[in-house]
């Protein structure tokens, strides 16, 4: 699945913009993680992780994306990986703000976005 080879540093950005409005909201100002990348601790749990700066966020992320033989295949995320990547968190939200900053592209309201209620020009982006 997805929608092509991703460039990797506009993808970061990207999904940076989708998960904390490009670094400067939530996890990203607490922890350093603009992607909102999940460890685990020993029992299991899941939680945040925290970054030593806003750039190892960037480089976690694209080691995980861009992984050889990896889930995600460094293609930009269809619904698919969007689902897989948000965990089902508003997930046509979270690929309508991935694809609009990846494209460069004002998408005025994500809502309907998978249902094909957005203009013609970008149906292509799916």
């Amino acid at each position: 699945s997805g929608v092509g080879q991703a460039d990797k540093d506009k993808l970061a950005r990207a999904v940076a913009v989708a998960e904390t409005s490009g670094c400067t909201d939530g996890t990203a100002l607490k922890r350093n993680n603009c992607h909102g990348i999940m460890c685990w601790d020993k029992k299991g749990k899941r939680y945040p992780c925290y970054f030593p700066s806003q750039g190892s966020s960037f480089a976690e992320f694209k080691r995980i994306w861009f992984k050889p033989n990896g889930y995600y295949k460094g293609v930009v995320p269809d619904i698919a990986l969007a689902t897989k990547y948000s965990g089902s968190d508003h997930t046509d939200t979270w690929l309508c703000n991935v694809h609009g900053a990846y494209y460069g592209i004002k998408i005025p309201d994500c809502h309907g976005y998978l249902q094909n209620t957005f203009p013609d020009q970008y149906a292509t982006y799916f």
